[in-house]
């Protein structure tokens, strides 16, 4: 039941259903903020009607005023804060170091996008460790 109230916006490629009565909107943000969402908006300026008035009390500067009357206490410096020797050690330990599972990488690795080393390959050729005899 389409009414004055119901809106259809497109954005992008998703058309979204925008109810000012109810104040929802398919994208959700509208009844889980509180706030209009871009969708709500563009009914509301097509409405000529004030933004504010769909926004919930919660965000008026009265319940503002209201939440910050009551004097709030500063914080004392951490100097003046009572022992709790109890709860936490004077010394706090790092954890202790592990080594990483498998042999430690020598070369950095290289991103995606890079080419090859422009070190020449070594020669596949190899030296015995033993007796130091090339070999094939």
């Amino acid at each position: 039941m389409a009414s004055e109230d119901t809106f259809e916006v497109g954005d992008m490629d998703r058309s979204f259903i925008v109810n000012l009565n109810q104040r929802t909107c398919d994208c959700g943000a509208f009844q889980l903020v509180g706030l209009p969402c871009k969708h709500a908006a563009l009914g509301i300026i097509y409405k000529r009607e004030k933004l504010e008035d769909y926004c919930d009390q919660w965000f008026s500067k009265d319940i503002y005023l209201k939440a910050y009357a009551s004097m709030i206490h500063p914080i004392p410096h951490e100097k003046r804060w009572p022992p709790m020797d109890e709860v936490t050690p004077k010394v706090v330990l790092p954890p202790p170091l592990r080594r990483a599972p498998g042999r430690p990488r020598v070369n950095r690795r290289r991103e995606a996008d890079e080419g090859p080393s422009s070190q020449p390959k070594r020669s596949s050729t190899l030296k015995c460790g033993n007796c130091g005899q090339f070999g094939t």
